[in-house]
């Protein structure tokens, strides 16, 4: 399922970052592996969420 949101942090550096999701308003985790395309704070986004080793977090994310 396609979730849409907002890049709310990504440090590059760190290699993580969060998304806000539009629908329930809350924080999920990314890594810097799950980008399909290049994002930046407040970039709009479409993510899947997936199992990761602390949780759910976003996979698949693309710039809208």
């Amino acid at each position: 399922m396609q979730n849409k949101g907002v890049v709310k942090y990504f440090n590059v550096d760190k290699g993580y970052g969060f998304i806000s999701d539009q629908t329930t308003r809350k924080d999920i985790f990314f890594h810097l592996n799950s980008l399909v395309h290049q994002v930046n704070a407040n970039d709009r986004v479409t993510y899947e969420i997936v199992k990761g080793k602390k949780g759910p977090e976003a996979a698949n994310i693309t710039k809208l």
